[in-house]
């Protein structure tokens, strides 16, 4: 993207990266049916600082799930929610498979399998239909903010990796004498497209200042299937190259970065709705049904006095995800 020079007064150039991690492409991997059910879910205290979750499942035969070839290891990830009921992926001390641990682990965007190395005959290498028990442990501090986590499958291949189309299976304690609930699968592929433009500030007035961009070429707008984001809640959220501070953004002079202003982003949907950025509540909205989604910006800035003259700054990164 190109960066606008402009002199001799405080202006501001704000560009974009986008992070759209519901759309994001993943090299080999596929969606398949890699279990036909979950049967029994429990999540236990054990009083100890761990806590243990349980699951009773019922895989499908490993190379019928999705035409797979080369069968390695079944794989499991495990999911936390944060309070406002946000996805982390999460470390875990430990977790087996018919009594049998995982010896090894790969990330995919951003999320941790579990599996294990096919140097025996084990439940994890097998790849026939026979039920598994599935014992995850954790900290229990995982589950300060929320009680429940959800357990994901795959299938390990040498030249792909399926995931289960079904779903996570959502453990809680006290879940109802150890029903499982299936919920979607954050890596669930959501084909989102984004334009955006740079965003030219002009010059920037001591004080609080409101710079709303209302040109139809300002806004930021998403495209998508509207099949994809029927019945769903959307995050979005942006990180920046200068920091955060006091809630606010910071962009920064482009020779003295000692000199900052900071500012936030208003997002006002074109059919109504509001994003306000940092969005550190992590609010959510739903998309419109139509294949698309625009987004009016309006800046917030917050310049000191006897602030240098000059070019000011900033990238921001946005990330887009899928609430729980």
């Amino acid at each position: 993207m190109t960066m606008k020079q402009v002199a001799t007064f405080i202006c501001a150039v704000i560009l974009i990266c986008l992070d759209i991690t519901a759309s994001q492409a993943l090299a080999a991997l596929v969606w398949g049916d890699v279990t036909s059910g979950y049967d029994t879910c429990f999540l236990d205290d054990l009083g100890n600082g761990y806590s243990e979750a349980t699951i009773w499942l019922s895989p499908n035969n490993a190379n019928a799930a999705s035409n797979q070839d080369s069968f390695i290891s079944r794989a499991v990830a495990v999911y936390r929610y944060s309070e406002s009921g946000y996805t982390e992926n999460i470390r875990v001390q430990s977790v087996t498979m018919n009594g049998t641990p995982s010896d090894a682990e790969m990330n995919l965007s951003g999320v941790t399998y579990y599996y294990r190395n096919p140097n025996n005959s084990h439940s994890w290498s097998d790849s026939s239909d026979m039920p598994r028990v599935v014992v995850v442990r954790m900290q229990s501090h995982f589950l300060a903010s929320w009680s429940g986590i959800a357990i994901g499958m795959g299938n390990l291949g040498s030249r792909d990796f399926v995931v289960d189309k079904k779903g996570l299976a959502y453990v809680q304690k006290n879940g109802g004498e150890g029903r499982c609930n299936i919920i979607s699968n954050p890596l669930a592929d959501i084909d989102i497209t984004v334009t955006a433009p740079d965003w030219n500030l002009g010059e920037i007035k001591p004080g609080q200042q409101s710079i709303p961009l209302s040109g139809s070429a300002e806004q930021l707008c998403l495209k998508y299937t509207g099949s994809s984001v029927a019945g769903k809640q959307f995050i979005i959220n942006a990180t920046n190259q200068h920091g955060i501070k006091n809630n606010s953004y910071l962009m920064k002079h482009l020779l003295n970065p000692s000199q900052e202003i900071p500012y936030g982003l208003i997002m006002n949907r074109t059919v109504g709705g509001v994003v306000v950025l940092p969005n550190s509540y992590h609010g959510a909205i739903e998309l419109n049904a139509g294949g698309s989604t625009c987004f009016i910006p309006t800046f917030i800035t917050m310049a000191p006095e006897n602030l240098e003259p000059g070019l000011y700054t900033d990238v921001l990164t946005f990330n887009i995800v899928t609430k729980a």
